[in-house]
C-alpha cells in the first residue's frame, strides 16, 4: 500500500535507506532514548504552552507510527508525555498538524536520509510571517541499523526553542 509520504516524495522515496522506508510504511513502533533540550526562559514558556516534552538528556521515547495513503499519524511518548501529530499532503507540501500549528514541509531524500525542508507555518489557520514563525530543521537517517533523528526548532529573537534527537530501534512491524 502506498503511504502519503511515498506519494509526496515520488520515486525519491525508493532511494531512502531500507529502514526509513520500513518505518514509513504501514503501522510501526520505534523506541529508544532521546536527548531533549529547551532554550531560554521564553523558549520554556513556549514549550509549556504547546505541551512539548521537558528537557531530559535520557528521555524514554516511543513512537507509534501509522501510514496510510492519506495521512501519516505519529504518536510520540516522551517519558509519559504524549505528543501527537498527523501529516497530510496539500499540493507540493507535506503538512504536519500539531495542535493549532500547521507546518508545511517538503520531504527530500539526501544520501539515503530523509530531510524535512521547512517552508511555512499557520497558527489556527492564519499564515505566520516568517520572522515570527518557528524555523524547523529535521532529518531522519539509518545509522548502524538504527533509526537516528534530529529536530531543531528556533525562533527569531528567542533562538533555540526545543531540540531533540536520538537513536531508536524498530520494534513492531506489520
Amino acid at each position: 500500500m502506498a503511504s502519503v509520504l511515498m506519494a509526496h516524495m515520488g520515486e525519491s522515496f525508493q532511494r531512502l535507506s531500507p529502514l526509513l522506508q520500513q518505518v514509513h510504511d504501514g503501522k510501526q513502533r520505534i523506541e529508544g532514548i532521546a536527548n531533549v533540550q529547551q532554550g531560554n526562559w521564553a523558549a520554556r514558556i513556549i514549550c509549556r504552552l504547546f505541551q512539548f516534552p521537558k528537557a531530559n538528556p535520557q528521555a524514554q521515547l516511543s513512537v507509534d507510527c501509522e501510514h496510510t495513503e492519506n495521512t501519516m499519524h505519529w504518536k510520540r511518548n516522551f517519558d509519559g508525555l504524549k505528543v501527537e501529530s498527523h501529516f497530510t499532503q496539500d499540493g507540493d507540501f507535506l503538512i504536519e498538524y500539531l495542535g493549532p500549528l500547521a507546518l508545511s514541509f517538503k520531504a527530500i531524500e539526501k544520501d539515503r536520509a530523509l530531510h524535512y525542508q521547512f517552508i511555512k507555518t499557520r497558527l489556527w489557520g492564519i499564515p505566520m510571517p516568517n520572522v515570527f514563525s518557528p524555523q524547523v530543521i529535521a532529518y531522519e537517517q539509518e545509522y548502524e541499523g538504527r533509526y537516528r533523528f534530529s529536530v531543531n526548532v528556533t525562533m527569531f529573537l528567542i533562538g533555540s526553542v526545543i531540540r531533540y534527537g536520538g537513536e531508536l530501534q524498530l520494534i513492531d512491524s506489520e
